[in-house]
C-alpha cells in the first residue's frame, strides 16, 4: 500500500516499541504497528482483514467475554464472517471439522481478570489478541506475547480513555497491508494531535523507567503511591493502589455468605521483578443464594452501579463491578458493600 496516510508517526512507533521491550510484555521486533481510533476500531479491522477471500469465518470467544466481541461482529457481518457464540460451546459442537474461525483472546479477560489462551486451534482458526489489560499495574507480566495479531490501547495503559488511540501488532506483512487499507477507508488517518500526545505521555512512562533502570536501582513495591506518582512510576503506581483496592473488597466480601468473587492467584512478574498479589481491574461478584437469581439487582437495590453477567454472555447471577474509578467513588462503592454486608451478618445473628 503506497498511501502512507494512514502510517504511525515515526516517534510515536519508536515511543510504543520502546514501551513493550521495557514492560516485556510483547514482541515487537520485526512487526508491523498500526494504529487505530482505540482498540474498539481495532477489533473490526482485525476481523475484517482475517475474513478476507475466505469462506465465510465464525467469531467466537469464550464465555465470559467482552460484548464488544459478539455485538460488533453482529452489527458489521457480511458474507465473510459471522457471530457463533461461545468459543467453548463451539469447540465441542465441531469437534473434528475443519471450520474457519476467529477467536477472540483477551488476557487478562474482562470481566474476571483470568489469563486466558485460545480454545481453538488448526490450519484454519485464526485468534486475535486483545491484551488492553496485560500491563503490569493489572496483572504479572509471565512473558512478552509473541501472537500473530495482538491489541493494545491506551485507555488502559495510561487512563487516557478520551484520547481514543489503540495498536495492534502484527506479524504478516499482507495482514498489515489489509489493516492499513480498511483503516485508510474508514477514517483516513488517525489524529496527529492524538499521536503527539501518546507520543508524549510514552516518552514521559519510558523516561521515568529507563532513569530507573540505568541507575540500576530495584524500585520497591508497597511504598505509598504519592512517592511512585511524584516519581513518574506510573506502573508501580497504579499497581498500589489497585492492589490495595483489590484486598480492601475481598476482605469485606469474605464476611459474606450470600455474595463471592473470582479467586486469582499471585505470580511471579517479570517487570517488578517479584511475585505480585492480584490487582485486577474488576471484580467478578456473583451471588451465592439461590433466591439472589439477578445478581446486578440486588446490588442495585443497595445503591451499587454494576454491570450484570448477562451482558458477558454469562449468567444473571454474576456481576461486574468495576475498580478503575476516582478515590471518592471507590470508597462510596466500599462503604455500600461494607453496609450491605454487615446487613447479611446482622440478619444472621437475630436468627
Amino acid at each position: 500500500m503506497e498511501d502512507s496516510s494512514v502510517s504511525i508517526s515515526p516517534a510515536l512507533e519508536r515511543e510504543i516499541r520502546i514501551l513493550h521491550n521495557l514492560v516485556g510484555n510483547a514482541v515487537v521486533d520485526n512487526k508491523y504497528i498500526v494504529l487505530g481510533v482505540g482498540s474498539m476500531q481495532l477489533l473490526k479491522a482485525a476481523v475484517a482483514s482475517l475474513a478476507c477471500d475466505r469462506r465465510t469465518a465464525d467469531v467466537v470467544a469464550a464465555v465470559p467475554y467482552f460484548p464488544a466481541y459478539r455485538e460488533q461482529s453482529l452489527l458489521f457481518e457480511t458474507a465473510h464472517f459471522t457471530w457463533a457464540g461461545d468459543a467453548n460451546v463451539y469447540a465441542q459442537e465441531h469437534l473434528g471439522m475443519n471450520s474457519s474461525t476467529i477467536e477472540f483472546v483477551n488476557s487478562p479477560n474482562n470481566p474476571d481478570g483470568m489469563v486466558r489462551h485460545a480454545v481453538l486451534n488448526g490450519c484454519d482458526a485464526f485468534t486475535i489478541y486483545d491484551y488492553a489489560y496485560y500491563w503490569p499495574h493489572f496483572t504479572a507480566i509471565t512473558e512478552a506475547a509473541d501472537q500473530d495479531v495482538m491489541l493494545f490501547t491506551l485507555s488502559k495503559l495510561t487512563g487516557h480513555a478520551g484520547s481514543r488511540l489503540g495498536w495492534a501488532i502484527v506479524k504478516n506483512y499482507t495482514l498489515y497491508e489489509r489493516l492499513l487499507t480498511y483503516l485508510q477507508l474508514s477514517i483516513i488517518t488517525v489524529s496527529h494531535e492524538t499521536q503527539l500526545r501518546a507520543t508524549q505521555l510514552l516518552r514521559v512512562i519510558n523516561g521515568a523507567y529507563s532513569g530507573q533502570l540505568h541507575a540500576e536501582q530495584m524500585i520497591p513495591l508497597g511504598l505509598p503511591p504519592a512517592y511512585y506518582a511524584s516519581k513518574g512510576l506510573s506502573f508501580h503506581y497504579g499497581y498500589v493502589v489497585l492492589r490495595d483496592r483489590w484486598m480492601k473488597l475481598n476482605q469485606i466480601l469474605n464476611q459474606s455468605k450470600r455474595f463471592g468473587v473470582q479467586h486469582l492467584e499471585p505470580a511471579y512478574c517479570k517487570f517488578f521483578k517479584e511475585v505480585t498479589g492480584p490487582s485486577p481491574a474488576y471484580a467478578w461478584v456473583y451471588c451465592k443464594q439461590e433466591n439472589d437469581e439477578d445478581c446486578q439487582a440486588v446490588l442495585q437495590q443497595a445503591g451499587i452501579i454494576s454491570r450484570g453477567g448477562k451482558k458477558f454472555d454469562s449468567s444473571t447471577r454474576f456481576t461486574r463491578l468495576s475498580l478503575l474509578k476516582r478515590v471518592s467513588t471507590f470508597e462510596n462503592l466500599i462503604n455500600h458493600l461494607s453496609f450491605l454486608v454487615s446487613e447479611e451478618i446482622n440478619f444472621i445473628l437475630l436468627k
